[in-house]
């Protein structure tokens, strides 16, 4: 706040009516602190926005010193100062080319800034534990874990046991535990593509600049920054120098007291009663000037008889130093600069600010086998000619008599076998079209339950209807599938054939 508003008092900068003209308030904050690029901003206005990150403050400081001394500074060298945004709250930045991107346009247009979640693994006899120990700048904790918890809660991970958020004062730490042979590189993939453990962030670096809205890229921000400090302090030094000035003139007037101080008193002492008469008389009589005759006249008579030469005369030095000193600087641009820059290392020195946010000069592979998410074991699963589908439980199989199974009126049994939930369904239907259903896809019911429908995997056409399945482990291998129709056609076809990306739909298996 001092950095902010300290040098309001010196009046560096104007002022102008507030919103309803009751009061004065500064045009700008004649701050000394890069605010708006350590700190940044977010707004919203007609037409307009502005998003602007934290930055470093020892990046910045240096930036700017690298600016003053450089004025031609390049941009890859201004790059290799400030590494990128630094957000309180920490994470890891994959990728540099949206920062780059950012940086020398002013927003992020083609490429992403990728903000993640820093997290550790840690195992003990039973488990295995993600521990989320900083999360991305802006999301909400709660609703973080509400959300991982959603996703537990409806199996979309298996092998994930629980969550729950142990953070505290001393930091974040949220725990995921998993059963032992998780994949937690999997999951971890998974929960950021699907979870606000990893946000993209963009810039939009709008600001008013000589009441204009500007886009400005990096370089533009500190050279602003730049003009900005260098105005503030020429007009504080200007400020300074008038004030030396006018104390020196009053400093003068009272060692010339020390030397006259009879002739003072009783000059004073003569004089008409007013505070006005005695000033008039000092300034006849001795030649004072008018601040220095008023200067004197307030002084009390005991006092005039106390003077200090040696104090006066040591602050008429100091003074007189002062006022040379200011003056070398407003009027040599190579010493103002250099005072600048020691300004600037002072404000660095006391406030060190190690780097929170890491920066990895390399994209985040996002891709995992959706089978590492899921545990492979042996499933009951009943398919039957309509298309419905249940996948049950050994102990409800075994508790339940078959003749009880629910069935539609003329529907009946296609499969029903036990499969590998790590295996997958190639579904053959009445059209002579085919489904691929993964297996680990299919949701345990109820015994009494109708089950799911293949539409809700597949669209399907009216009256279309199953009329074979076949379980596949291995789409390479040297299985064939034969198919006839009722018009005699026969089709014999490699069951690597049938492998597709896309399991949302059926395709053709025979015309």
């Amino acid at each position: 706040a001092e950095l902010i508003l300290g040098e309001l008092k010196k009046n560096p900068v104007n002022f102008v009516p507030n919103f309803d003209d009751s009061e004065l308030e500064p045009a700008v904050l004649p701050s000394i602190f890069p605010n708006l690029l350590i700190n940044g901003t977010t707004g919203i206005a007609i037409g307009m926005a502005t998003e602007m990150p934290p930055h470093n403050f020892e990046e910045i400081i240096d930036a700017t010193i690298a600016k003053l001394q450089n004025p031609n500074l390049s941009f890859s060298q201004l790059c290799s100062i400030v590494k990128g945004p630094d957000f309180p709250t920490g994470g890891i930045i994959y990728g540099t080319k949206g920062i780059e991107e950012s940086f020398e346009t002013g927003r992020t247009l083609k490429n992403k800034i990728q903000l993640f979640s820093k997290f550790v693994i840690t195992s003990d006899n039973k488990n295995k534990y993600i521990e989320i120990t900083e999360i991305p700048y802006g999301v909400v904790k709660s609703d973080l874990v509400y959300s991982i918890d959603v996703l537990i809660s409806q199996n979309e991970m298996d092998g994930v046991l629980e969550i729950k958020d142990q953070s505290d004062r001393e930091g974040i730490k949220i725990v995921i535990t998993l059963e032992k042979d998780a994949n937690e590189k999997s999951i971890m993939r998974y929960l950021f593509s699907k979870t606000k453990l990893q946000i993209n962030y963009s810039y939009n670096n709008m600001v008013i600049k000589n009441n204009s809205p500007q886009l400005l890229n990096l370089n533009n921000l500190i050279t602003s920054y730049v003009e900005h400090i260098s105005d503030i302090k020429t007009k504080t030094l200007t400020y300074d120098v008038e004030k030396h000035k006018l104390r020196l003139e009053i400093v003068l007037g009272f060692l010339k007291v020390t030397e006259i101080t009879d002739e003072i008193i009783e000059v004073i002492r003569k004089s008409e009663g007013s505070k006005a008469g005695v000033i008039q008389d000092l300034m006849n009589i001795f030649g004072f000037t008018k601040n220095q005759a008023t200067a004197i006249a307030e002084l009390r008579l005991y006092k005039l008889s106390k003077t200090d030469y040696n104090e006066f005369k040591n602050e008429k030095d100091y003074l007189e130093s002062e006022i040379n000193y200011i003056n070398s600087l407003l009027e040599d641009k190579d010493k103002f600069t250099f005072y600048l820059i020691n300004l600037l290392k002072e404000l660095r020195n006391e406030f060190p600010s190690p780097r929170r946010t890491q920066i990895v000069d390399r994209e985040y592979n996002f891709d995992y086998d959706e089978k590492d998410l899921i545990k492979e074991e042996i499933i009951n699963v009943a398919i039957s000619k309509f298309g419905y589908i249940k996948r049950l439980s050994q102990k409800v199989i075994e508790s339940n008599d078959f003749s009880t199974y629910v069935l539609k009126d003329e529907d009946y049994l296609t499969f029903y076998n036990q499969v590998n939930t790590m295996d997958t369904f190639l579904i053959f239907t009445n059209f002579g079209n085919y489904a691929i259903i993964p297996i680990y896809k299919i949701e345990e019911c109820k015994w009494k339950d109708n089950g799911i429908h293949l539409s809700d995997f597949v669209d399907l056409q009216s009256g279309e209807v199953v009329v074979s399945v076949i379980e596949v482990s291995d789409w390479n291998s040297n299985l064939f599938v034969t198919i006839a129709t009722r018009n005699g056609i026969v089709k014999r076809t490699p069951i690597k054939d049938f492998e597709v990306s896309r399991t949302v739909k059926t395709y053709t298996a025979i015309s």
